[in-house]
Formats: C-alpha cells, structure tokens, sequence
C-alpha cells in the first residue's frame, strides 16, 4: 500500500533544493532520506502549485469560460469568486498526488455564502468514521460545514467542505493561500487516516 510518507519521498527524490511544509517535515523528520537535509526549507506561500492547470467554468452550463495561468490566478484574491457568483475554479496539480485526491473545484455557495471545496479523495471505504472525525475536529466540529460520500463506481470519497470553518481562514486570501490552506488541511487528514 502506497503511504503518504512514500508520496513525499518521491516528491523529494533527486531533487537538490526543496521546500515541505511543516507537516510534511515532521512526517518525514525520522527518515533517513530527509534526515540529512531536515534542514530543508519550509514552504512558505503557494510554490507548490505552480504546475497547476486551473479552468473557470461556468456554474449552470459547465462550459469553460478561460483557462488561468497559475503565476497570475493564484494570487487573485478568493473575492473573485462573491464578484463572479456564476463561476467555479477548478485546479489540477501534481502537487494534489502527494495527498491522494484528485482534481479540487472552489466556489461559493450560492447559498449560504460561504467558500465551497469539492475533491475527490483516495482512500478506502472503511476509513469514513476517521474521515468525519478528522473533519469535525478541524472544521469547528460543525457537521454542516462538510459532506462526506464514498463513491462506489470510482472508488473514492466526494468531499465537500466549507473553507470558512478552518481556523486560519481569512476572506482577504489569494487564491494561491487558499489552496496551501486545503493542501495542509488534507495532507493532516491522511497522515490521521494512515495511523
């Protein structure tokens, strides 16, 4: 069974410079790949989806309104999304590997005006009860603020969650911010999910 701690490796293999963020260091603090350069660099801003592919799609239609170039889009301000309520983001990255989920969508609930992720997540079926439990704890244990489906045909969890209910959440964010914050908030949920 692949483990996120595989992941990371692979992710740091063969290369002379890189960066972790701070639970991806202390991951790795007891191995002896990254015991010599522990000393790496913690990642600090959003780097880490500089390979990002990022579609705006319309809400309604699904139909592509532009594809982003991330270097510009991810350092728009989450706002975009209260300013262009018909839209959604979605983002694909390499980076989305490491932590086992596939492609994010964001937007704003044309609800409850709030924040919206959807992923899909690869892990299996039994892990739901650590899932939920994880998501309580970290999303101000409010039900509400996420959804949790196993998805029989593609073998994944449908996660949907509120990003205003993360303790760091500030609506003031970049894009770019707010996907280092759900990266971290995933990358916590499987190293949980894995114990």
């Amino acid at each position: 069974m692949f483990m996120l701690k595989d992941a990371v490796k692979d992710y740091i293999t063969g290369k002379e410079n890189f960066r972790l963020f701070k639970e991806e260091k202390e991951l790795m603090a007891s191995d002896e790949l990254l015991s010599a350069s522990i000393a790496a660099e913690e990642e600090t801003g959003y780097s880490r989806f500089s390979d990002a592919y990022i579609e705006r799609v319309h809400k309604e239609t699904e139909e592509l309104i532009s594809e982003e170039t991330a270097d510009v889009f991810l350092k728009q301000p989450i706002r975009f999304l209260k300013e262009n309520k018909q839209e959604f983001i979605y983002l694909e990255s390499e980076a989305l590997d490491i932590i086992k989920a596939d492609a994010l969508t964001f937007e704003e609930d044309d609800v409850f005006k709030t924040y919206t992720v959807l992923l899909g997540l690869r892990q299996p079926k039994k892990k739901g009860n650590e899932i939920k439990e994880f998501l309580r704890q970290e999303l101000k244990d409010e039900s509400s603020a996420f959804q949790l489906m196993f998805n029989d045909k593609d073998g994944l969890w449908d996660v949907n969650f509120t990003l205003n209910n993360l303790k760091d959440f500030d609506e003031n964010i970049s894009f770019g911010e707010a996907y280092e914050l759900i990266y971290r908030l995933l990358f916590r949920l499987v190293t949980a999910v894995e114990k």
